[in-house]
């Protein structure tokens, strides 16, 4: 029960960091002071609760490349920001991902974002007690294929989560590992557009005999995400 607890927990402060981000976030803002601004809140955590935190803070062209640190980089207008965040409170670690759009998003993007909303849920509908791993990713990238976005997924659609934020079985090829009952597991679909922006959306899930249940109760549609100032 107090694993339980400390990943419920991890899950809240994550959801206050995106709400404050959806607060913040503005053009000339820096990667490395979004950074700060998640330091800040995960610092009051630090010592009596383990807290800690890792992810990825990236903007603009820069969400092409999948992941990485935080730079000088400052955000601009229409500007795409993706944070993914690995959150740790006690002896639990969760891991969310956000797309945040700083002006009214493309139709390519809003069509985009809408599919990976669609592969997120063929991902909950194929798992399973007993699944091989590596068929949660083979699901997940036919559903791009049919939706015309096959091959923009390079990473895997998913892993299981707890002690460490990354754990196996992970949703890849070649992972032939069993999904368990009462598993925590991530889904986190991403498409990306080499030198132009990326997308990417991630919750965690329980998993129940054939349901994976989203134990991240926040919004994930697009609308949420569009900051106009």
């Amino acid at each position: 029960m107090e694993q339980n607890a400390d990943l419920f927990k991890a899950l809240e402060i994550s959801q206050n960091i995106y709400d404050m981000l959806r607060e913040r976030l503005k053009e000339g803002v820096s990667e490395k002071e979004v950074y700060d601004w998640v330091d800040q809140m995960v610092q009051p955590y630090r010592k009596r609760h383990h807290g800690d935190f890792m992810g990825d803070f990236i903007s603009g062209p820069r969400t092409a490349e999948i992941g990485g640190d935080p730079t000088d980089r400052k955000l601009e207008k229409n500007d795409i920001f993706m944070l993914d965040l690995s959150l740790r409170y006690g002896s639990q670690w969760c891991d969310t991902c956000r797309t945040f759009f700083l002006g009214e998003p493309t139709d390519k993007m809003k069509e985009v974002y809408g599919k990976l909303q669609d592969c997120m849920k063929v991902g909950q509908e194929t798992a399973k007690v007993g699944l091989e791993a590596y068929k949660m990713k083979y699901a997940m990238e036919a559903n791009l294929k049919e939706n015309g976005l096959g091959g923009l997924m390079p990473h895997h659609g998913g892993h299981a989560v707890g002690k460490e934020c990354y754990l196996k079985p992970a949703f890849e090829e070649g992972c032939e590992m069993l999904l368990e009952e009462d598993g925590i597991y991530t889904l986190e679909p991403g498409v990306y557009f080499e030198g132009e922006w990326g997308i990417r959306i991630e919750n965690n899930f329980v998993l129940k005999g054939d349901k994976l249940i989203n134990i991240f109760d926040y919004p994930i549609d697009i609308e949420y995400f569009t900051i106009i100032r």
